[in-house]
């Protein structure tokens, strides 16, 4: 929030070493990677967090639709709604889901 994007980052990628904060940091992590404009790595990222061991079918959803937003923001937008047909066909009424989709295929 204060736009203290590289500190966050180097933060949260020594939080995500432990393993009772891993999923919450890398995806903290794959978030400022997004905001930064770097999108590989976000994307490497939020990739990462969806091969965690102990992930809950809640965390693996945010995981893609993150790298949905990724992808969207990036122009890659097949990948993107590949994302979040994904998310949408495990939750419909997940947040904004069902939005991303109508945008993406017009």
């Amino acid at each position: 929030q204060m736009g203290l994007l590289d500190e966050a980052v180097a933060e949260f990628r020594l939080a995500a070493r432990d393993p009772q904060f891993s999923i919450k940091c890398t995806d903290m992590l794959g978030r400022c990677l997004l905001e930064r404009g770097d999108f590989g790595a976000a994307i490497a990222e939020f990739e990462r967090g969806l091969a965690l061991p102990g992930l809950t079918d809640d965390s693996a959803l945010a995981f893609r639709y993150s790298l949905g937003l990724v992808f969207e923001a990036s122009g890659r937008s097949m990948e993107a709604l590949e994302q979040f047909e994904s998310v949408f066909t495990a939750q419909p009424n997940y947040p904004d889901v069902a939005a991303k989709i109508r945008e993406l295929k017009r």
